[in-house]
Formats: C-alpha cells, sequence, structure tokens
C-alpha cells in the first residue's frame, strides 16, 4: 500500500510537471488570454472504499481552472460541484447561452463562483454506480453533512478493482473487505468524514434517511435511471462482462465472504440469465 501511494504522488508530480509545460507553451504562443484551461480527473484514486465506490474517495476528482482576467487567480473552490456541471459552467463562461438549460442538463452552470460573484450552490448532488469490474447498482445523495447510499444487489461485499486484490492479497481482503453491504448507508460527513459509521438504522437520524431517500428517489424518477426498468443490462460487448458475486466470492457460516487468489475473475463466462434486483 506504501508503495502504490508513493506511485500517485508520484504521478502527481508528473502531471504537475505536465501541465506546466502546457502553460508554458500557451505563454510562449501568445495565446493563453483566450484560453480557457480546463484539468480534470474521472474517478478518485484506486484503492479500497475508494475508485467504484460512492464513498466520498470515490467521487473526489481533481479540478483546475484557468482563464486570465475570466477567472480570480490562486483561488480556491469549497462547494458542492458534480461533472454535470461542466457542461453549462463552460457554456456560460465562453458567452453561449443555451435556451432551454434548465431542462438539457441536469447540472448549473459555476461559473458565478470561479469570478467569485454571487452563487447559488446546490443542496445536494447525486452519485451512481452501475458497471464497472461487474454489475454493482448503487445509487447516492450527498449534502454539505451528509451522505445517503442505496445498494440495489445487498448483502454482498464491497466491490474492489482487481489489481487491488491483487496488491492486498486474499487475508487483507477476506479481513477487511468481505463484510456484506446493507441495503442503505448514512453518514454524518460532519462528525464521521471517512465513513465508517453507518447510520441508517440509528433512530436520531431517522427524519435525516426518510428526507434524503425521499430526494434521491425524485430524483432517480426525474432523471430516468435505468434501474426504473430493472436490472441494466451489459452496455456494450466492449464493455466489462456482467459477473455475479458469487462465481467471485463464497460465503462462509459466519455471513462473510471469501475470495481466492489467484484471481479469478479472469476468463470468466458472460452472465447471460437476467437477475431481478433485490
Amino acid at each position: 500500500m506504501r508503495e502504490d501511494v508513493a506511485c500517485l504522488h508520484h504521478y502527481i508530480a508528473q502531471a504537475d510537471e505536465q501541465l506546466g509545460q502546457i502553460w508554458t507553451a500557451l505563454d510562449e504562443t501568445g495565446l493563453t488570454q483566450e484560453t480557457l484551461f480546463i484539468f480534470t480527473t474521472d474517478h478518485g484514486a484506486a484503492f479500497g472504499r475508494a475508485k467504484a465506490t460512492l464513498y466520498d474517495p470515490g467521487l473526489q476528482i481533481s479540478f483546475l481552472a484557468r482563464w486570465p482576467g475570466v477567472i480570480s487567480p490562486h483561488s480556491q473552490i469549497n462547494a458542492l460541484l458534480s461533472n454535470v456541471d461542466f457542461t453549462p459552467t463552460i457554456l456560460d463562461l465562453v458567452g453561449i447561452s443555451h435556451p432551454q438549460a434548465e431542462t438539457t442538463f441536469h447540472g448549473q452552470s459555476f461559473a458565478a463562483l470561479l469570478r467569485h460573484e454571487r452563487y447559488h450552490q446546490h443542496r445536494a448532488i447525486y452519485a451512481e454506480h452501475t458497471y464497472g469490474v461487474m454489475y454493482y447498482p448503487a445509487r447516492a445523495i450527498r449534502t454539505e453533512r451528509y451522505k445517503y447510499i442505496v445498494h440495489f444487489r445487498p448483502n454482498q461485499p464491497l466491490i474492489l478493482e482487481p489489481h487491488i486484490i491483487t496488491r492486498c492479497g486474499e487475508q487483507m481482503v477476506n479481513q477487511y473487505y468481505s463484510s456484506p453491504l446493507p441495503g442503505e448507508e448514512l453518514y454524518d460527513l460532519q462528525e464521521d468524514p471517512h465513513e465508517f459509521y453507518n447510520l441508517a438504522n440509528n433512530l436520531h437520524y431517522g427524519q435525516v434517511r426518510r428526507d434524503l431517500r425521499s430526494q434521491l428517489f425524485t430524483y432517480f424518477r426525474q432523471s430516468k435511471d435505468p434501474l426504473l426498468d430493472g436490472p441494466v443490462p451489459n452496455p456494450s460487448a466492449d464493455h466489462t462482462p456482467a459477473r455475479t458475486f458469487e462465481r467471485l466470492w463464497r460465503r462462509t457460516d459466519d455471513g462473510l465472504y471469501e475470495i481466492d487468489l489467484p484471481p479469478i475473475w479472469q476468463n470468466l463466462p458472460d452472465q447471460t440469465a437476467t437477475e431481478k434486483m433485490l
């Protein structure tokens, strides 16, 4: 794990150097003042409870933007933002209006935030996971303080990226990542920023849970989530085949799951049978 973290920092240093080269090229060609420069990523780090999960380390991504004279330099943003906000923001920054923006885009422009102008931030953002290493449908809502997650195939272990299992080894995976996931997870991010203490069944948070569930399923319907029609088919023949947990994990007598190494996610037959959502 230390080697993986060291590699991550090495990649960050490499990216920083390469970004500097791009910025230098823009300065030398005289294009800096008329270039909107954006650097971002598509998911969190490939560690346990990060990439391919709906915990904050899996949702948080890099975002850097530079446009001299438009975006305030050396500023930092502390607001709830989502990838769906990027398109309306870019259109706003370059002065292109979209007559049906409110109905076309799920996100909202945060150009005002970049200009340090008055901005009405999201009260909540939404996240999802359907396919990755295998079929794992889950949806989440995150507010400034709370995170609420619904697993549509509960009672199965947390999904890990294949290389994580290889690097960590069978013993560590079985010790720390074999407990079945619950149907719902609720976290108080102010008191528990690492999302370790599930409050979904805590009576003191009952109203919070109900409110977030209502908001999540309202968005679920408004966005026409494909899960409304049942299990989501494998999106393409080129994508990772949908694989059942039963083929990867053994459930023990104490209710935990164990996985075999060497990795058995390789060369598995495609799942063809339609499964019902739990």
